[in-house]
């Protein structure tokens, strides 16, 4: 489970991994509806309607009430034991 403050490598894919840490810095849950322009932007999306966009491709539709978990992390660097 994710933790606040817990530090994890970067999963690729359930056998590999990237060679660096992650720390989580907050975990909280958000309605789609709620999110803002910014939000899109900390996604790595030019805008909400780029970001909701790729959602509808990615899950079929958005729904303002939705539920999401949001995690907040920096990267740390190289993970020290591979």
């Amino acid at each position: 489970m994710v933790r606040p403050g817990g530090t994890y490598r970067i999963t690729v894919d359930f056998f590999s991994y990237l060679p660096d840490r992650i720390k989580v810095n907050s975990l909280y849950r958000q309605r789609l509806g709620d999110m803002t322009p910014r939000d899109a932007l900390d996604e790595g999306y030019a805008s909400l309607e780029e970001f909701r966009r790729e959602w509808e491709v990615l899950y079929g539709r958005w729904e303002e009430g939705e539920a999401v978990w949001v995690v907040e992390f920096e990267h740390i660097g190289p993970d020290r034991n591979p």
